[in-house]
């Protein structure tokens, strides 16, 4: 009898001690604080956009964002009314991930329109289209490159995700002109978004 509680004992510490490892692991992704800036950046490929941006929150705007949540299980991240230094207004820029997000490669969900969208719309008329739709449609992974740990306000937790992803996209153009055409090409993309939770 004192055998068999002794292995029992044994094999309580082993799981205990395998656990605590495993949190330690997982603790070890997390870093404090992302000091950067919330941001995104695009390469094109191609396309009127040919060359890279990166997209800034407006100041003071309050329908301009560059966050995330946790949507079915996924995280989801949703950017809206961004803006260059040079005022190229992105209006919207979507890509989920499946499910809680860790440093490493994540998966991409898939929707109606592929693994992601973006869409520009010029309300200025400064460019020779109306608008830009591209859906992503390599689905490929997105490289979590670091984490935030969690921090509490009056109704979310907050943290940063930091990560980059290459991807295949149709973009759809419609020209001042009422045409409209279609490119097929690659874009390059890194954020330092903020995902949030209610608490």
């Amino acid at each position: 009898m004192k055998k068999i509680n002794l292995l029992l004992i044994l094999i309580i510490g082993v799981v205990f001690f395998s656990c605590s490892k495993n949190e330690e692991i997982l603790d070890e992704d997390i870093v404090q604080e992302i000091k950067e800036e919330l941001q995104l950046t695009i390469e094109f490929t191609d396309g009127p956009h040919k060359g890279t941006y990166t997209f800034k929150e407006i100041e003071n705007k309050i329908d301009s964002d560059i966050d995330g949540d946790i949507f079915n299980g996924n995280s989801s991240f949703e950017f809206k009314n961004i803006v260059t230094e040079n005022n190229l207004i992105l209006n919207n820029f979507r890509r989920t991930l499946k499910g809680s997000v860790s440093v490493g490669e994540i998966e991409s969900v898939e929707f109606t329109n592929g693994c992601g969208s973006l869409f520009f719309r010029d309300e200025n008329n400064s460019y020779p289209y109306k608008e830009i739709r591209a859906n992503f449609k390599g689905c490929s992974t997105t490289e979590v490159l670091e984490i935030s740990s969690w921090e509490k306000d009056l109704v979310y937790e907050k943290r940063k995700i930091k990560a980059r992803f290459n991807e295949s996209i149709l973009m759809k153009i419609i020209n001042d002109n009422h045409s409209i055409s279609e490119v097929n090409t690659m874009i390059k993309v890194s954020f330092i978004a903020q995902q949030k939770k209610l608490i």
